[in-house]
This record gives structure tokens, C-alpha cells and sequence, in this order.
């Protein structure tokens, strides 16, 4: 049976291969009519702030919100903030949507 330290390298690989090798799907974004809450933090490094302001802008009416103190992982690093953004989100953002 292979190792655990096998199995993690083989997931990174994969994870690494999903992301690099997709193609560019931006041009699509402005089709999203759904009501979009885009959670990004401050101090994300592997998706850096400006791509997310990106996708924000392209996405008609999305709502951006940047996590102070926050990397990559905002629902485990900022947990009760995204929770309570995203309880505001469905209750205000998509009432105003309909």
C-alpha cells in the first residue's frame, strides 16, 4: 500500500495539473447572471487580490469581499467572517436580485 506522504504527493500533483492546465475562462464571466459574492483574502498569494478584483468586475453586479489578515483559505483561516458574509449575502444580495 503506498505511503501517506505518497498519496499527499500525488494529490498535489493532480491539484497542480487541474489548475495549470485549464484553459482561460474569463470571457464568460459576464454571462453569470447569478447573484455572485467573490470572498477573497488580503493576503493570498496564490490567488493574488488584483485576479479577484478581476473576476468582480467582469461578473455583472458581483459583490467583492477581501478578508484582512486572510490567505488563501478564508473558510478555514476566517471562518465566522465568511460565514457571517455569506448568511448577509443570501439575505440582502439576492433579495435585491429578484
Amino acid at each position: 500500500m503506498p505511503s501517506r506522504d505518497f498519496f499527499l504527493q500525488f494529490c498535489y500533483l493532480a491539484l497542480d495539473a487541474a489548475v495549470f492546465e485549464r484553459g482561460d475562462i474569463t470571457a464568460l464571466l459576464a454571462d453569470i447572471s447569478a447573484p455572485t459574492l467573490i470572498i477573497c483574502g488580503e493576503q493570498d498569494t496564490a490567488t493574488p487580490v488584483e485576479l479577484s478584483q478581476e473576476i468582480a468586475t467582469l461578473i455583472p453586479e458581483a459583490r467583492l469581499l477581501l478578508l484582512a489578515g486572510t490567505g488563501h483559505h478564508p473558510p478555514t483561516e476566517a471562518a465566522q467572517a465568511v460565514t457571517a458574509a455569506i448568511a448577509e449575502f443570501l439575505q440582502v444580495g439576492c433579495s435585491h436580485h429578484h
